[in-house]
């Protein structure tokens, strides 16, 4: 499982994760991932954001979280990933993780 934000309490864009990182512990072929946004978002979102040349990233379309969901999605292994945590309050603390 990939981490991408632990406990985000701002509006914060989390490091470029590329999604080879965990190739050793997962079946080189399978492309199916999971998001998992989970905790207290308090007035937040969490967008997900990807890139192919690790340096311009676009949102995901229809990957705005406002509350804690797991979502499916088809991502090859070349994307790199990063969280994008908007709308932060006193409330707010958030992780994402993909697996």
């Amino acid at each position: 499982m990939l981490k991408l934000l632990l406990n985000a309490t701002t509006n914060t864009t989390s490091r470029g994760v590329n999604l080879e990182e965990d190739k050793e512990t997962r079946d080189i072929v399978s492309q199916e991932r999971v998001i998992v946004v989970s905790g207290t978002f308090g007035g937040a979102s969490v967008s997900i954001n990807v890139s192919a040349d690790k340096i311009n990233f676009v949102p995901l379309t229809n990957n705005v979280f406002t509350s804690p969901a797991a979502k499916a999605e088809h991502l090859p292994n070349e994307l790199t990933v990063q969280a994008v945590v908007s709308n932060a309050s006193a409330t707010t603390n958030v992780n994402v993780h993909i697996a």
